[in-house]
C-alpha cells in the first residue's frame, strides 16, 4: 500500500487530499489497512485513517491450502474449502482429481453443497491418519468456468507417532582446537502414551561426527550427544532406533 498527500503544507481553514493505493494482486476477500498521517499540529500529531475493501476474484477456493495440522494416528480429520466467485450462481464444481501423493496418503475428497448464498459449493477433504509421517498432496478441482476450468488445492499435515523428541534440532558451537569432546547436547525421548517399547540406539550414520549415548530415565529416554569433530557438511542427522514396529 502507498499513500500520497496533495500538499505538504495546508493553511488554516484549508483542505488537502490523501491518495491511497492498495495493491490487490494475490489477495481476496476483506482487506483492512491503516494509513497513519503525521502532522505538525501538537494536538493531533498522528491521525489514523482506516481503509476497508472487499476484493472480488473471478474464481478461487478458500482457503487455497488446507492444513490438516498435527494428527494422532487413527484420528479422522475433515476440512472444507469453499468456492468463491464474482458470479457464484453461474459457476459449479464438476469433480475432484487427486494427485498420486494425495491418493497414496489416504486423502479422500468430494464436491459438497454449502448453505451459503455467496458460496454454494465446496470441496470436502477427509483424511484418516493411518501412517506416521508427513502428508503432502494436491487436488485438481474441475469447474464450469471457461476462464478457470481447473483449480488447485494443496493439502498438508503431519501424522504423529507415539515418540516425542525434545528438542528436534540441536546445534553445537564450533569448539576450539583440542576441545572437541567438551561439546555436548541432550535430547529427551518419551512416549505420548504408555508403551512397552523402548529406544535401542542412536547413531550418526553419515559422518560419525557425533557420538550418541542412550540412557533410560524415569519418564522416557535421554540421548547424550557428544561432538567428536566438525562435520564437513556442517549439519547432519542422528538416526534413533526403537523396537516399536510403527515407528
Amino acid at each position: 500500500m502507498a499513500a500520497l498527500t496533495s500538499a505538504a503544507d495546508i493553511p488554516p481553514g484549508g483542505e488537502g487530499d490523501i491518495k491511497a493505493t492498495v495493491h490487490t494482486k494475490g489477495r481476496s476477500g476483506v482487506l483492512s489497512k491503516t494509513v497513519t498521517v503525521e502532522t505538525s499540529d501538537p494536538e493531533n500529531k498522528r491521525i489514523r485513517l482506516k481503509l476497508k475493501a472487499k476484493i472480488l476474484v473471478e474464481l478461487e477456493l478458500q482457503p487455497r491450502h488446507i492444513n490438516l495440522g498435527r494428527i494422532a494416528k487413527g484420528d479422522v480429520v475433515t476440512k472444507t474449502a469453499k468456492l468463491v466467485a464474482k458470479e457464484p450462481g453461474k459457476v459449479k464444481l464438476l469433480g475432484v482429481e487427486l494427485d498420486p501423493a494425495a491418493e497414496e496418503s489416504g486423502l479422500k475428497a468430494k464436491i459438497v453443497t454449502l448453505d451459503e448464498p455467496d458460496s454454494p459449493f465446496g470441496v470436502e477433504v477427509t483424511f484418516k491418519a493411518a501412517k506416521i509421517g508427513t502428508i503432502r498432496g494436491a487436488l485438481k478441482v474441475k469447474t464450469t468456468s471457461e476462464k478457470l476450468p481447473e483449480l488447485r488445492l494443496a493439502v498438508r499435515g503431519t501424522v504423529l507417532g507415539n515418540w516425542e523428541l525434545t528438542p528436534r534440532t540441536v546445534s553445537f558451537t564450533e569448539p576450539e582446537e583440542g576441545q572437541e569432546k567438551q561439546a555436548k547436547r541432550t535430547i529427551k525421548v518419551k512416549a505420548r502414551n504408555k508403551t512397552r517399547y523402548k529406544v535401542i540406539k542412536a547413531v550418526d550414520e553419515e559422518e560419525n561426527a557425533v557420538k550418541a549415548k542412550v540412557s533410560k530415565v524415569d519418564d522416557g529416554f535421554e540421548i547424550e550427544l557428544t561432538l567428536l569433530k566438525v562435520p564437513e557438511k556442517r549439519r547432519g542427522t542422528i538416526k534413533i532406533t526403537t523396537n516399536d514396529p510403527d515407528e
